[in-house]
């Protein structure tokens, strides 16, 4: 995934980061996509499914 922003991409490591320590439940997953939504109005062009697959081993 390309986050070009250098801010927003550290950000959304530390997200991503941050949401995988917990037990992967629909809860926290949408938690995490609840988080990232000021970011999807700057990246319209990446969707839920792709920032999931980035959740999957």
């Amino acid at each position: 995934m390309n986050v070009k922003h250098p801010v927003t991409q550290a950000v959304f490591q530390q997200l991503v980061k941050q949401y995988t320590n917990f037990p992967q439940t629909l809860q926290t997953l949408q938690q995490f996509l609840m988080s990232l939504d000021p970011y999807m109005d700057h990246y319209p062009q990446v969707s839920e499914t792709q920032l999931l697959s980035l959740l999957l081993p």
